[in-house]
């Protein structure tokens, strides 16, 4: 016996069902299983985008610090002109 989507849709939204835990299933039904591999799946795959997020900005970050010496160099040089001409 099978029954279109609508209808256990409808059914679902006319007994107040809000999350799929809540819907009923029995021995021999392949949609639980498929559900926690699909949840498996989803939660995988935004671990993986935090994990790639994670190591771009650490990769951005060492390269700014790789750049920096230069920059505080320059810095430095500057400082240490305007030390040298203030009134002591």
């Amino acid at each position: 016996m099978s029954f279109p989507l609508q209808d256990i849709l409808k059914q679902a939204n006319d007994d107040g069902l809000t999350t799929a835990k809540e819907l009923p299933y029995f021995d021999g039904d392949f949609w639980p299983n498929a559900l926690e591999d699909s949840i498996k799946e989803l939660d995988q795959e935004e671990e993986e985008r935090q994990t790639a997020l994670r190591e771009a900005a650490e990769s951005a970050d060492k390269e700014v610090r790789a750049n920096r010496p230069n920059e505080n160099r320059k810095f430095l040089v500057k400082l240490s002109y305007f030390i040298a001409f203030l009134p002591f």
